[in-house]
């Protein structure tokens, strides 16, 4: 379904690509974040928004269906809530991060101090985070879709950072693969 768009409220215009609803979107709780990495990292430019994904269901009958009632639920919450989501992401983040650090020092050599700073507060992730992905999952529960956050980090390039949230509730935290994943385990 090649050149498919869809203005469905309180959505932005959203285009189909592969399985799902896509556009752009900017939150202001998260303008400021580091939005891509060099070696200089964590010193880069800004970010202006994520990339927003709506992950559907297409079968033969509906090939680009609509996004749900729960999705669009998800949707306005996050928007109304961005803050207490970043909050929320941020928090969980924290001890994530903290525990993980020790396993980055000889992998990461020279650069551990530089990439993947001590963090005693959540402040320091404005630099070491870049917003990247969200995606509203087909899964729902209580009549509100799961969402997921991807997050590309200074520390690890590959992998990435990832995490499932129901509402202002962080579900799961781990690598890109977390937020993306249709496997949502509660």
């Amino acid at each position: 379904m090649a050149n498919t768009t869809l203005h469905h409220p309180p959505f932005p215009p959203l285009n189909w690509r592969d399985d799902g609803w896509e556009s752009n979107i900017t939150l202001a709780a998260w303008s400021g974040y580091s939005r891509r990495f060099s070696p200089e990292c964590p010193r880069y430019a800004k970010s202006d928004g994520f990339n927003f994904v709506i992950r559907t269901k297409p079968t033969p009958a509906t090939p680009c269906p609509i996004p749900t009632s729960a999705q669009t639920v998800a949707f306005d919450f996050l928007l109304k809530s961005q803050h207490a989501v970043q909050s929320a992401i941020l928090e969980a983040l924290l001890p994530y991060y903290n525990e993980r650090r020790p396993d980055y020092k000889a992998f990461l050599g020279r650069d551990f101090k530089l990439l993947i700073p001590k963090a005693t507060n959540i402040a320091v992730f404005r630099e070491l985070i870049s917003p990247g992905t969200i995606f509203l999952h087909p899964a729902e529960k209580a009549g509100m879709a799961y969402t997921g956050f991807l997050f590309s980090t200074c520390w690890e390039v590959e992998h990435g950072l990832g995490f499932i949230l129901h509402g202002g509730r962080v579900v799961e935290i781990g690598d890109a693969e977390t937020a993306f994943s249709s496997r949502i385990a509660e």
